[in-house]
């Protein structure tokens, strides 16, 4: 299978996939905390979010996510040929192929 994920003005494409499953999440950022990218940078292998930044800790630049809002996405866990393991978030589009490139499945992001 092949897994074609649309990400602001390219796609990111992961081909030979064995096994694939993915499930709607949403973070909820509490008032009094700031969003910990170094949390999701530990969970994710791959983080492609149109509204989380990719700054370091708690750096507080102007586009990571505000106390008090939710972050809606979609976890993926797939593994490729070699059965390595890889977990990545998003909260576009993506569509899930057979090995000649045909679509099988829509996966929406949630945006």
């Amino acid at each position: 299978m092949i897994l074609k994920i649309k990400y602001k003005d390219h796609w990111w494409i992961y081909g030979e996939i064995k096994k694939l499953r993915y499930t709607p999440q949403t973070i909820h950022i509490p008032e009094d905390k700031e969003f910990d990218t170094k949390s999701w940078k530990e969970k994710y292998d791959i983080v492609l979010l149109k509204n989380v930044c990719s700054c370091g800790p708690n750096d507080g630049c102007s586009d990571c996510p505000k106390p008090g809002t939710k972050i809606k996405y979609t976890e993926i866990c797939f593994r490729d040929k070699n059965n390595d393991e890889y977990v990545l978030a998003f909260d576009t589009i993506a569509y899930l192929c057979n090995d000649e490139g045909k679509t099988i499945e829509k996966i929406v992001g949630r945006d």
